[in-house]
Formats: C-alpha cells, structure tokens, sequence
C-alpha cells in the first residue's frame, strides 16, 4: 500500500481543513495506509476525523515551528506521499522534501494567488513563490487558480492540475436524516456559515439585510461561526436595529439541519477559493445567492438554475439579489456536477 501523510496546521473548522478531511475520507483503505499529522489537535472538527487512520500530534502552537518535528516524523514513515492544502503547511512539506527523495509532495493552493499577495505577509509569499514549482503537483480548485498559479509563482503547467473538492455526501446524508429544523416554518429563513472575519464579507451582508427587512419584515438570518470579528459584527447588528432579524448562532457541530431547511443560503465573500459550503447548498438543493467572487461557483449557480450572482463589495446589489431569490418560487435545480476522485491522482504519483 502507498503511505500518503497528510499535514494540517490544527482542525479548526476552516474550509481547507474540511476539504483535507474529505479527501482522507475518500481515500480507499485497501490501497493507502494514511497518515495525519497535526501542528497541533485543537479545534472542532475532532469529531470528523475519518477512521482507520494514523493521527500524530506534534503538540505545537505554531506552524512556524514545526519543521523538525515533522521531518523526524516523515523520516519515520517514509511516506511515498506528502499532502498539504494551507500556504504555511505547503511550505512546511516542501521544505521537507529536501531531505525525502523518494516522497512526491502534492499541495493544494487553497485561494487566489492575485488574493493571496494581499493577505500574506511578504515572507510567506517569498517561499511560496521560491518552494512551489519544487511540488509534484500542484492542486488548484478552478481553472482560473490554475492560471494564476503558473503565472504569479512560476510553476511548470505539466506540474498543475485542477481538482473540485470533494464533498462527504454519506456523511451530509446522515447528518440531516430524520433531523428536525432549527427554523420556526412561519418565518423566512435564511443562513450564512462562515469564519467571522472581514473577507467573508458579513459587514457587507448585514447591511444588506437592512434593506431585505423593508421588503421582508418578518425574515430571519441566521449566522453559523466564529472568529474575531463576530462583537464587531454584534454591535453593527445593534446598530442597524436589526436585533429581531439576524441570529448569531456561533459554531454548529451540524450545519446540515441549517442549510437543508433554509429557504435561502448566502455567501457574501470577498474572496474565495472554493466555497464548499456553496456546493453543499447546491448538493441539497438549497437555494443560493453568491457573490462573484469565484468565476467557477458564479457560473456553477447560473447554470444550476438554483439561485442569483451579486457583485462583490455591493451592499445593494446583494440586497436585491436576495429579494429576488426569496420571491422566486420556480428556480429548477439542475446541479450537476463531479467531483474529483482523489484516489486517482495519489495512485498514479
């Protein structure tokens, strides 16, 4: 059996982690002996871990640190396989491989490139851009990722590949099987899931809920997730009097019973990679409205028939694409879409 290692910085419930999650789950057992290492054990996705796997728990509380440790360990196992889905962690693997000449090391970038050049600090980008093109491969999640990735850090197109993350359906199935709705079925809801911070756009989408009120009194947003903005974002709720109308519900270990009953899911995104909680939506036949901030998803829910495409950064915009999408009763779910088996491209690296 090949040895893949798999590396997450923690298991904060981000959307690369979920994704890394998903491909493990994947994988068939027959034919990979896997293993994952973990910076460090915390967050709330303890209770995804797939079974039959090899977790290592490095103990640490940064990335940054984690190098020699993680090296001792891969010279341990001698995997044919390294995986990585975060910039830091990508950097972490390929550094490794410096001294693992028998491992391929795949990495998935897990945004933009043209985004990620404003959001990483510059010695982060200095090593993506000097360590990338050393990967045996490098996943991007569309097309235009693939693109950027070859221009902005050099890496050969024969090195690049275009993957859509994989989805837990058996697991999203049984989560929402005979469960009740978290919602009052007199009331328009809708649901926003996502890590509180400012690229995620909720400061966008609250003040958009403020005109979707004047249409709508009686609606309701309900709101799955933390992070450090999520008091900013309370006392602009306040502010906006919209206290009756948006619920912050935090963290969900079951996001599925919320976004099966919604009548409405909402993705206010500045910038994305691939929102899988988009194609969660689309998978249950939820409708959406989404900002245009992945070419791939916006032409995803066009052709999808299942929602409406907002522009990025526009409160009114947003604000009538929901309106419409709550008036309109006909949308014709037409998803269809495939999703990448990761079991083909590990067994012929």
């Amino acid at each position: 059996m090949k040895k893949i290692v798999f590396l997450l910085p923690n298991l904060e419930a981000g959307g690369a982690e979920r994704v890394t999650l998903n491909i493990i789950e994947q994988l068939d057992r027959n034919k990979f002996d896997i293993y994952l290492i973990l910076v460090n054990s915390e967050g709330e996705l303890s209770h995804f871990l797939p079974n039959n796997i090899t977790i290592i728990d490095l103990g640490l509380k940064r990335t940054l640190f984690s190098l020699p440790k993680f090296f001792l360990h891969c010279l341990k196992i001698k995997p044919d396989i390294l995986f990585s889905s975060l910039n830091r962690t990508n950097i972490i693997a390929l550094l490794s491989s410096f001294g693992l000449r028998n491992t391929k090391v795949i990495i998935r970038e897990p945004n933009m490139p043209s985004k990620q050049y404003e959001m990483l600090p510059k010695l982060t980008m200095y090593l993506v851009k000097l360590l990338y093109s050393r990967a045996f491969k490098v996943i991007a999640q569309t097309d235009e990722m693939k693109d950027e990735i070859i221009g902005y850090y050099n890496v050969p197109k024969q090195k690049t590949l275009t993957m859509i993350n994989p989805l837990n359906t058996n697991l999203i199935d049984a989560l929402i099987k005979d469960g009740n709705s978290p919602y009052d079925s007199k009331d328009l809801n809708m649901l926003a899931i996502g890590s509180l911070i400012e690229r995620k756009g909720f400061d966008i989408l609250l003040k958009s809920m403020k005109i979707v009120v004047e249409e709508f009194p009686s609606c309701k947003l309900y709101i799955l997730g933390k992070g450090i903005d999520m008091m900013k974002l309370i006392d602009l709720t306040k502010k906006l009097d919209l206290g009756r109308n948006v619920i912050f519900e935090g963290f969900q270990e079951n996001p599925y019973l919320y976004l099966n009953n919604a009548d409405l899911f909402i993705l206010s995104s500045l910038v994305e990679g691939l929102p899988n909680v988009v194609l969660e939506s689309l998978y249950l036949n939820t409708k959406v409205v989404v900002t245009d901030c992945v070419p791939y998803i916006s032409r995803l829910v066009k052709n999808s028939y299942l929602g409406e495409v907002a522009k990025v950064n526009d409160v009114d915009d947003l604000a009538e694409k929901i309106v419409i999408a709550l008036k309109q009763k006909d949308y014709n779910p037409l998803c269809d879409f495939n999703f990448s088996d990761f079991n083909h491209i590990f067994l012929k690296s």
